[in-house]
């Protein structure tokens, strides 16, 4: 199990008012694989300016819960609040079919971009025939992404 989610603030305390807003919300999410239990019941909220620290031994869900924060991996349980950009928006898990159908409401990596949460890889992946400027601007969010709507309505 993830034996710990520790907040730190990236700039000088001064009080409450030093943390910025909340910015991703979890409640309860947990996450099997088949009939194994990943983890469950994890609450965390991550504010504006903060540094956060996950830590537990190897397999205890810290990559998965990274993944499912970014919108990689679905929880099987649980709901993520995210508040970025002025627009607010919640998922709740499991996913209902009926979501899946709608191309706008679904949970999935690039709205999670677009809201201003992202990782970084633990291996470098980026395109060899690219300059640094180019794979940048092929993650930028403005781009065209890899959606059913992309690949059914041409630029």
């Amino acid at each position: 199990m993830i034996s710990t989610i520790q907040n730190r603030q990236t700039k000088p305390d001064h009080g409450a008012a030093a943390l910025g807003p909340v910015l991703v919300r979890t409640s309860g999410l947990g996450l099997k694989f088949g009939g194994n239990r990943i983890f469950a019941n994890v609450n965390a909220q991550l504010r504006q300016g903060e540094c956060v620290l996950l830590t537990g031994e190897n397999g205890a869900g810290k990559t998965s819960l990274i993944n499912i924060l970014t919108g990689n991996l679905a929880p099987t349980s649980g709901t993520i609040h995210y508040s970025a950009n002025g627009k607010q928006r919640e998922f709740s898990f499991p996913i209902r079919w009926w979501s899946e159908l709608n191309p706008w409401n679904n949970f999935r990596p690039e709205f999670v971009a677009k809201a201003g949460v992202g990782r970084s890889w633990q291996d470098i992946r980026l395109f060899g025939s690219l300059s640094l400027r180019d794979n940048l601007q092929v993650a930028a969010t403005s781009g065209w992404t890899e959606t059913t709507m992309a690949a059914l309505v041409p630029r």
